[in-house]
């Protein structure tokens, strides 16, 4: 299982089950996520996210999934996937939200971020859960 983060564009790629996913917070897809949480703002989208419910988060990948393979989400096992998924989501958010003094996402945060919530990888460009 692994999370790799392109500080670049802020696309986040995910390692699970054999499977690669890519998750993209674009305006749209963010615009779609919000649409679908129910949620006004994107703060409201983090305090949903941060409940850690499997719904919320299968809507949220699903969303932000740019692969075309978002079906393959729900067979994956709940009890090993949910911890890289959740980070990972919380990756594709937070990149996608603009810097103070900048226009690009916020892909160097979700980089640190990200790399402090899971084990391994010092650069933070790629990660990998154990």
């Amino acid at each position: 299982m692994s999370v790799s983060i392109n500080e670049a564009t802020g696309e986040v790629t995910v390692e699970l089950g054999g499977k690669t996913f890519r998750l993209h917070g674009t305006m749209e897809r963010m615009a779609d996520l919000e649409r679908a949480l129910g949620a006004s703002g994107l703060p409201a989208v983090g305090s949903a996210l941060s409940k850690q419910s499997a719904e919320t988060t299968l809507t949220a990948l699903k969303t932000l999934c740019v692969s075309g393979n978002e079906a393959e989400f729900k067979k994956l096992s709940f009890g090993a996937a949910m911890p890289v998924l959740l980070r990972a989501t919380f990756a594709a958010v937070r990149a996608a939200l603009p810097e103070e003094d900048e226009e690009r996402g916020n892909a160097e945060t979700a980089t640190q971020q990200a790399n402090g919530q899971l084990r391994g990888g010092d650069t933070g460009k790629s990660l990998t859960a154990s």
